[in-house]
Formats: C-alpha cells, structure tokens, sequence
C-alpha cells in the first residue's frame, strides 16, 4: 500500500486517489510520520489553468515547507485552492486557502 511506504520512507504521499480524505479509513494518527497531498484535477473548461494554479500551489506553498512540516497533514489541491485537514484538539479541522487572491499572514485552523 502507498500509505506504508510512505510511512515507512518518512517522506510524503502525492496522490490523485481521493479515497485519502475519508478520515475514518485514513486516520489522522496513521500519518505522524507521513503526511498525504491529494491532487484533484478536472476535465473541464479551464481546467489548464486549474491544472496551473495547482502546479504553484505544490510548488511554492507545499513543497518549500519541507515533508517534517506536513506530517500529520491531508492537504486537497484543487485548482488555486489549497485545503489542509488535520487532527487538532482531538477535532479533525481545516482551512482553506486560495492563492489566486492575496494571501494575508494569518494562523491556519484558527476559529
């Protein structure tokens, strides 16, 4: 399974299989060592651009922060938006994040 062998190498799992973002079947405390990038690409009108905005969100806000800081992450890339899911509190949270506007400094899973 792709989840082991990613566990097991430490690094992280890039996937187009959205089976990943059912949280009971993946649980959050199966990926302390891993983290999990789902890639949603549509056939679709716009989709080359959709297919853009996902590569630069891979790309600059993904791949710069480095796998230690995504362990424990499900992150959903679906055109310029970028959701993150994780445990928090006992709590499964997320935040979503659109890099086609202006990305102000804030904290994420913030209420």
């Amino acid at each position: 399974m792709p989840l082991q062998e990613a566990r097991r190498r430490k690094c992280i799992l890039i996937t187009k299989d959205t089976d990943f973002l059912d949280h009971r079947k993946f649980p959050f405390h199966n990926l302390k060592d891993t983290g999990i990038v789902i890639l949603r690409t549509e056939d679709k009108p716009h989709s080359e651009l959709n297919f853009g905005y996902m590569l630069v969100c891979f790309f600059d806000e993904v791949c710069k922060s480095g796998n230690q800081n995504l362990f424990g992450l499900k992150i959903e890339i679906r055109g310029p938006k970028m959701t993150l899911y994780a445990r928090i509190d006992g709590k499964i949270k997320h935040d979503t994040v659109d890099i086609s506007e202006r990305i102000e400094d804030r904290q994420l899973f913030q209420d």
